[in-house]
């Protein structure tokens, strides 16, 4: 299985999600808003993120 690891010191936290079922190119957190790994397309991933 694989896994995406975020860890973001400034806010003391550690995420650890599976990438089944996650974009390859987006990422969104309450936090940090949405981070682009290349080639997000921002409107596509808010629909389904937004289901």
């Amino acid at each position: 299985m694989h896994r995406y690891i975020f860890f973001a010191p400034d806010y003391d936290m550690l995420i650890v999600m599976d990438n089944a079922h996650l974009s390859k190119t987006c990422y969104w957190d309450s936090m940090n808003g949405i981070i682009d790994f290349g080639g997000c397309n921002i409107e596509e991933y808010k629909k389904d993120l937004f289901k």
